[in-house]
């Protein structure tokens, strides 16, 4: 069962919902944009979090401080790397999977390509028509990709010309039909992502 818990960052605290399966590996979850109404509750968020679980790994995701319109962008990563630092005081330091879904894949990918480092990763639907990710050069040396085939967001055609231009082993997968919100195609994320891990 997922507990509540909250997050030291800088002067603030971030609400977040952990829940432990392994002492091995964990997963950070990130949401979508706060200012579009993203937040940890987000329903692809939760289908991610359900997938890493039902596979072994201890979960964390938490809500960005744009949640309660406080910073920017660049809050959101700082807010990602207490995250991080919080399953790294839980002995997780050198077996933590970065998820994010939509905005939450950007500030991901963000904070890899500045050093974070990851154990492995998993994007959905990378925001590339909508963020700037001209600076995101260095993804993790393997990963996930998912997108769906009517997604204007993120759309194929640009998330696999990102994908081959980062030229890491990463798995790109498209789900035919599919838009930015993944209504009435949960299932199939499911089976991409749990596939993916096992």
């Amino acid at each position: 069962m997922e507990k509540t818990i909250n997050i030291p960052c800088e002067n603030i605290e971030l609400d977040g919902l952990f829940h432990h399966v392994s002492d091995k590996k964990a997963a950070v979850i990130s949401h979508p944009h706060p200012l579009y109404g993203g937040n940890m509750e987000n329903t692809v968020v939760e289908v991610i979090t359900e997938e890493l679980i039902k596979n072994g790994y201890s979960t964390l995701r938490f809500n960005f401080r744009q949640v309660n319109t406080q910073g920017s962008d660049n809050d959101s990563i700082k807010d990602l790397k207490a995250a991080m630092l919080f399953l790294e005081d839980k002995g997780f330091k050198n077996n933590i999977l970065l998820a994010g879904y939509s905005y939450g894949s950007w500030v991901n990918s963000t904070a890899i390509s500045q050093g974070l480092i990851v154990s492995d990763s998993i994007m959905v639907s990378p925001p590339i028509a909508f963020m700037d990710y001209k600076n995101i050069k260095t993804p993790p040396g393997k990963g996930l990709v998912v997108t769906g085939t009517n997604d204007e967001i993120a759309p194929p055609e640009l998330v696999q010309e990102k994908v081959k231009e980062w030229h890491a082993a990463l798995k790109f997968e498209t789900i035919k039909g599919c838009d930015h919100f993944y209504g009435g195609y949960f299932q199939e994320l499911k089976k991409i992502i749990s596939d993916y891990l096992k």
